[in-house]
C-alpha cells in the first residue's frame, strides 16, 4: 500500500495524461510504517534537475541518483523511482513493468544496498489512469548477484 503525503502520484497520473508521447520521471524518498505500507514524503521531477526525457527512453545520470541515494540514506529512507510509459507502449495498457525497468531496479538497488547500505528501493509505474507499484529487495538483490 501507498500513502502519498506529497501528491507525487496525483502528479504523475496528471503527467502521463497532459503529456502522453513521453517519458516521465519522478524521483523520490519514502519511509516505511509497518511491513508493505509505503509513505511517499518528497519527490522531484527529473526535467527539474536538467535532464530531458522522450518516449524512447529515460536516462537518470549516475550524480543525480548518487544524490538521491545520499538524501534517502540521511533521512533513513527508500528511494523511489516513478515513471510513465508513453501511451501506445506495450506497457501502457495493460500496465506492466519492461524489462529495461526490471534491470534498471535490480542494478539501482544492488548499487543502493552496495555504496549505501540501503536496503530497499521501490518502483512506481503509471499510465493516465491507474498506478502499479514494486518493491526491490536491496540484499536480496545483491545476494542473488554474487
Amino acid at each position: 500500500m501507498i500513502k502519498d503525503y506529497c501528491g507525487s502520484l496525483d502528479y504523475l497520473l496528471h503527467l502521463a495524461s497532459s503529456a502522453p508521447s513521453q517519458e516521465n520521471c519522478l524521483l523520490g524518498c519514502a519511509v516505511t510504517q509497518e511491513t508493505g505500507i509505503y509513505c511517499i514524503e518528497d519527490y522531484c521531477r527529473l526535467e527539474d534537475l536538467g535532464e530531458e526525457s522522450d518516449c524512447i527512453s529515460l536516462h537518470v545520470p549516475q550524480s543525480v541518483l548518487w544524490c538521491l541515494l545520499d538524501v534517502c540514506n540521511c533521512r533513513n529512507s527508500i528511494p523511489i523511482v516513478m515513471h510513465t510509459h508513453c501511451k501506445g507502449s506495450p506497457y501502457y495498457d495493460p500496465l506492466k513493468f519492461s524489462q529495461q525497468d526490471e534491470f534498471f531496479m535490480k542494478s539501482l538497488s544492488h548499487f543502493a544496498w552496495s555504496n549505501f547500505g540501503i536496503p530497499q528501493c521501490l518502483a512506481i509505474l503509471s499510465n493516465d489512469r491507474e498506478y502499479i507499484y514494486k518493491s526491490y529487495d536491496s540484499c536480496e538483490v545483491a545476494h542473488h548477484d554474487k
